[in-house]
């Protein structure tokens, strides 16, 4: 079986990677071999290379810095149809959605994959991703992981709240939490094994909620990375009170999944902390502050 993965340097790309490499052909075009935004190029690719499954990883504006740039929508929806454009030469393509693509200006609290929010999302990133889900709609050979919050070496510790909390409880400096706020996250080991179990089957529905069962508080999350660390690191809130929640409802991918173990937080927040004690030289203090 042939795989092409868009974005295969990325965060979740780079882990994907290492999981499937030696059990099935990857194809991981960089953005210099192929420009996913033309046209011409992507369809030659495909004339040139007999692809059975995308999975689509490659995005533009995934956080706050980044979520409003004026070309994230044409961006991210041209890269989308392009591949689409293409559907007739792949047996199955699976995108990664976000509950970005809800209004998350509103609590969204253990949504299922039928809710319908009232308004279009604020962010052009979330705008991109319901847009493309639309095209998704009538197509009968992509599937939506929809993703809400993910975490795993690799992670942009710049960024990500996880990793940041992590790398800072590592080089001592005081976690920092913008406002308090309960989440679903998904944990990249289990989520790799998610992508193969729709690699190798045929989904069942067009949309899945992708997280672990169990939602959780930024401050719990903090509490036990300080744990971890076995240093008397601060946590530092910089706005008072609770921001929107934003959790999902996970299970029609139960159902599809059948029994599912997903990794205790506790051991993935142990996996990783070893992890980036490990490449503590890497860490840039600089981007942390």
């Amino acid at each position: 079986m042939t795989i092409l993965i868009t974005g295969a340097a990325g965060f979740v790309g780079q882990n994907l990677v290492e999981y499937l490499e030696g059990r099935y052909s990857l194809l991981c075009p960089s953005q210099n071999e192929l420009d996913f935004l033309n046209e011409l190029a992507v369809e030659n690719y495909f004339k040139q290379h007999a692809v059975d499954i995308v999975v689509h990883l490659a995005n533009v504006g995934a956080t706050r810095r980044t979520d409003n740039l004026p070309q994230i929508v044409g961006n991210n929806l041209r890269m989308f149809l392009n591949i689409k454009k293409q559907e007739h030469r792949f047996k199955r393509m699976i995108f990664f959605g976000s509950g970005a693509e809800f209004d998350k200006r509103q609590s969204l609290s253990s949504i299922n994959e039928s809710y319908a929010s009232e308004h279009l999302p604020e962010g052009d990133y979330g705008l991109s991703k319901f847009l493309c889900s639309h095209f998704i709609e009538e197509s009968q050979k992509i599937v939506n992981l929809r993703m809400f919050g993910i975490y795993g070496k690799y992670d942009d510790y710049e960024n990500r709240f996880i990793s940041n909390a992590i790398c800072r409880a590592v080089l001592g400096l005081p976690i920092k939490i913008f406002q308090d706020q309960v989440m679903s996250f998904i944990y990249v080991e289990d989520l790799v094994k998610i992508v193969e179990h729709f690699i190798l089957n045929s989904p069942r529905e067009k949309f899945y909620n992708v997280a672990s069962s169990e939602s959780l508080k930024l401050t719990e999350i903090a509490e036990k990375i300080i744990k971890l660390s076995k240093q008397n690191v601060e946590i530092k809130i910089l706005k008072p009170g609770w921001a929107n929640e934003y959790t999902c409802n996970n299970s029609r991918l139960l159902g599809e999944l059948g029994r599912v173990e997903f990794t205790t937080i506790d051991k993935s927040l142990a996996d990783l902390y070893a992890w980036y004690s490990e490449n503590k030289s890497s860490i840039s203090q600089e981007k942390l502050i």
